[in-house]
């Protein structure tokens, strides 16, 4: 099983981890650290590195992040490498694909197949909608 942190502005990680509950169950070995306009840098590596440690069953961990470029993605990229891949733009549907996937797909695998998910589900519904006519 691939571990999750989420690493998102405010309570962004957490509410999303509560709605993909919602549609698939619970989601073990998950975890979710807000970043807040008062946190401290040292504080949030802290906080990313010990979420890694604790999610991680021996298979690795996928670090989501709301936006490249934020806090949340500069602090996680610091954890990348060979068991730790950082995904950023999280959206719900990622979250479903890698819930339902994180068991039978390695790492590489899973993060293909979450930016795939995460990609199709943003669509403009108007011109989807067109085009179904």
């Amino acid at each position: 099983m691939v571990g999750l942190v989420l690493v998102c502005h405010g309570d962004m990680g957490s509410e999303l981890l509560k709605a993909a509950e919602m549609i698939v169950g619970r989601v073990e070995a998950a975890l979710a650290v807000s970043v807040r306009q008062e946190s401290a840098p040292e504080t949030l590596r802290d906080e990313v590195q010990d979420a890694i440690r604790k999610v991680d069953r021996k298979n690795g961990v996928m670090v989501f992040t709301d936006m490249f470029g934020g806090t949340p993605s500069n602090i996680s990229l610091a954890f990348l490498g060979e068991t730790v891949e950082v995904v950023t733009g999280v959206n719900l549907s990622m979250l479903i694909k890698f819930a339902n996937h994180r068991d039978d797909k390695t790492i590489p695998e899973l993060a293909r197949l979450v930016q795939e998910a995460g990609q199709k589900s943003i669509v403009i519904a108007s011109q989807m909608l067109k085009g179904a006519k």
